[in-house]
């Protein structure tokens, strides 16, 4: 059963065989019918050249190594998107279509206006991925399709260089921009450090007796003259005391000469009245360092 199944098969296939080489030729006509078609459809396509350029952004420059931290301008891709706003704006894209030859034939408005929104809708600038998403793009690619190889290439220098030129014109910018910031920081510090050595001046004349000095600070000069005026008190406790034992041997009766007891008492009363007047100084320069 299964055997006069697979013969039935075969036989089917062989009869579809037949039949298809009774029509090979039909077939191969028909077969490079369509091939030609097919050329030439790809014939009629125009070609279209692509012409692209790469160009290194910098975001780390010794400017803004300098200024890091002061805002004084839009950050690296701010800047990318203002320069390409502008290198796709109506009047460079003018420009370039001046200088590349696409505005030969474009006479009215409606046709110059076209020409333009055909070279913007060519044109492509892109940054290159990073590994580091987070990181500012420091590489990108200006590229221009066009019919003609030589336009296009043309088209991707003309822009190349009008973005390099914005590039090197935002950067004096910038340079500008930080110069001014930087001077008047500058006398900013100035003031303020006029100000502080005439605060400091000031100061110094209200506490000329209070500041540290060849002799010492206030708080060392007081404890110099508290320690003069107890040495001067205990000289001047002893001279009282040998005064009084003095008197009270002269009052005991003890035989002295005439001339012993007074030059004793003398000397006593000297190194009194001496002591007292060293006390006296010693307490008018405490007043005076207070």
């Amino acid at each position: 059963m299964a055997s006069n199944s697979l013969f039935a098969d075969v036989a089917v296939l062989q009869d579809q065989l037949r039949g298809m080489w009774r029509f090979k030729w039909t077939a191969l006509v028909v077969a490079w019918g369509a091939a030609l078609l097919f050329w030439g459809v790809v014939f009629l396509i125009p070609n279209k050249y692509q012409a692209s350029a790469k160009v290194f952004v910098d975001s780390g420059t010794t400017l803004s190594q300098a200024t890091k931290g002061i805002s004084l301008s839009d950050n690296v891709k701010d800047q990318i998107a203002r320069m390409t706003a502008a290198l796709l704006g109506t009047p460079q894209l003018r420009r370039v279509a001046n200088e590349t030859g696409l505005m030969a034939g474009a006479i009215t408005a409606a046709q110059q206006q076209a020409v333009i929104n055909g070279l913007r809708a060519n044109i492509d600038i892109a940054a290159d991925k990073t590994k580091n998403p987070a990181a500012v793009p420091t590489l990108y690619t200006i590229s221009y399709a066009d019919p003609n190889r030589a336009r296009s290439i043309e088209v991707v220098n003309d822009l190349l260089n009008e973005f390099v030129e914005g590039s090197l014109s935002d950067k004096a910018q910038g340079s500008r921009q930080a110069e001014q910031f930087l001077t008047q920081q500058i006398a900013n510090y100035g003031r303020r450090l006029s100000a502080t050595e005439q605060q400091l001046a000031n100061f110094k004349k209200r506490n000329m007796g209070l500041l540290p000095n060849e002799q010492g600070d206030y708080f060392g000069r007081v404890q110099a003259a508290e320690s003069a005026l107890r040495l001067l008190q205990e000289n001047l406790y002893v001279a009282e005391r040998k005064g009084d034992e003095l008197a009270a041997e002269m009052k005991s009766g003890q035989q002295f000469t005439a001339a012993a007891p007074a030059a004793a008492l003398s000397s006593s009363s000297a190194a009194a009245l001496n002591t007292e007047q060293q006390i006296e100084q010693t307490r008018q320069r405490s007043m005076a360092a207070a």
